[in-house]
């Protein structure tokens, strides 16, 4: 069907892509209709996938990952589905811990084409990110999968992930983020991720602000869907650098250790397992205490507060909003207690850049701002000129991500570290730039 692979990818890439220009939050775009007419046409590929179903402003990515790493740690085959990439296209639709290859990329593109033109035949055609989703959920009924763990897109409600009826859903966090299209409050953002809860699906919900809180609980008393709470079923002890023991229901797991660094990985340790203790309940038996502790003790998620390099170090973090920013900050003062830090910052426009300067501009030792590759960049002019304003001792314009980096090394001092954050796009770029 299609003679070459960037062929393929050529027609994916011209279909409506609402990653590159978000529009409103609502049923008109984000069709949750079209994707179950679409999965209709391809034998609606995701029935019966067994799937843990993550949402939250941030967190959910790391989660999936978490519960990815203890499936197969306990010896199922996993799918796992995560947006966005962060420097190739086949990141986002993974078998037992390995994204598919290019080939295999072209054959479910091949797979999903004629769905896709009956669609449009009835002019409805499917976006890239319902495209995206369908061949993913191919893709894990072809191996076949076990489990899977499927990350919302944005939001919750309207997001082509939630034709799903999963084992277990999961909202990990709740802050102001995508406010032009989910809303400008807790209440309002917490709506769009509560649309992800099911009748008699157990949900495990995250530390919640309390006006997000309110609003998923009545969604879950309102859809008869069991809740597992933070601080109330679930919590964990921090017994040490990234070790803890997590408190769940029915019993707790001690001597945990997390890979992934930040103490708000221990929040997310938290919630993945107590997933997996309901995924444990659906049949998947295998997934003990021993396999939990294993999976979270060898999670690896790219662009997740990752070291790229040594002599400087460099970090590449993929956090895009003021709370992560401030969790980034507290990440990095934790691990290199009083060194100087030197930001590469790019970000997307709808993204609360003036806020999330305003959180590293006093902790940076200066901030370089860089465009990134993408039609809703922030110019580096515009972001030098809010990271002035936010009070940053030097700011440096560069011209690209390259330069970026460059200047931060002639700039930083040898035991000083670097790091890139704003967007996981960045994250991708900068990562691209180093060598492994």
């Amino acid at each position: 069907m299609f003679a070459t692979y960037d062929e393929a990818i050529a027609f994916l890439f011209s279909r409506t892509n609402y990653e590159a220009a978000p529009p409103a939050y609502d049923q008109v775009h984000y069709d949750v209709g079209r994707m179950a007419r679409l999965a209709e046409l391809l034998g609606d590929p995701h029935a019966g996938l067994r799937a843990a179903h993550v949402a939250g402003t941030k967190g959910k990515g790391s989660v999936a990952h978490m519960i990815d790493s203890c499936l197969r740690a306990a010896g199922y085959r996993t799918g796992l589905y995560i947006s966005p990439h962060i420097q190739d296209l086949e990141e986002r639709i993974s078998v037992d811990g390995r994204p598919i290859s290019r080939d295999r990329m072209k054959a479910l593109i091949e797979a999903v084409k004629p769905a896709f033109d009956t669609l449009q035949s009835e002019e409805r055609a499917p976006t890239f990110f319902e495209l995206m989703t369908a061949m993913a959920f191919v893709e894990f009924r072809s191996v076949p999968v076990d489990a899977a763990a499927v990350e919302v897109g944005m939001g919750g409600r309207f997001d082509s992930t939630n034709v799903l009826s999963p084992a277990v859903t999961v909202i990990t966090t709740i802050s102001l983020d995508h406010v032009a299209q989910l809303g400008g409050t807790l209440a309002s953002i917490a709506r769009e991720k509560a649309g992800i809860l099911k009748p008699g699906v157990p949900a495990v919900i995250g530390d919640l602000p309390a006006e997000a809180l309110d609003v998923v609980t009545a969604r879950a008393n309102e859809a008869g869907a069991p809740t597992l709470l933070f601080g109330r079923d679930v919590s964990f002890d921090r017994v040490g650098s990234s070790r803890c023991v997590l408190h769940l229901a029915g019993g707790d797991i001690d001597d945990v250790a997390v890979a992934l660094s930040g103490d708000h990985q221990l929040h997310n340790a938290a919630l993945g397992a107590a997933a997996c203790r309901v995924l444990a309940s659906c049949g998947l038996d295998g997934l003990t205490d021993e396999a939990i502790r294993t999976g979270l003790a060898t999670t690896r998620a790219p662009g997740r507060f990752e070291q790229l390099s040594e002599g400087p170090v460099v970090i590449a973090d993929g956090a895009h909003n003021v709370a992560s920013a401030q969790v980034l900050v507290q990440t990095l003062r934790d691990r290199w207690p009083g060194k100087g830090v030197w930001f590469i910052f790019g970000c997307l426009e709808g993204h609360d850049a003036k806020g999330f300067l305003r959180a590293i501009a006093g902790f940076s030792r200066g901030i370089i701002t860089t465009p990134i590759r993408s039609p809703r960049t922030y110019s580096a002019e515009d972001l030098g000129r809010l990271a002035r304003e936010a009070g940053s001792r030097d700011v440096v314009e560069a011209g690209d991500p390259e330069a970026a980096l460059a200047a931060a090394r002639k700039l930083s001092d040898k035991d000083e570290i670097i790091c890139a954050t704003g967007s996981f796009y960045l994250v991708g770029e900068i990562r691209g730039l180093l060598p492994g």
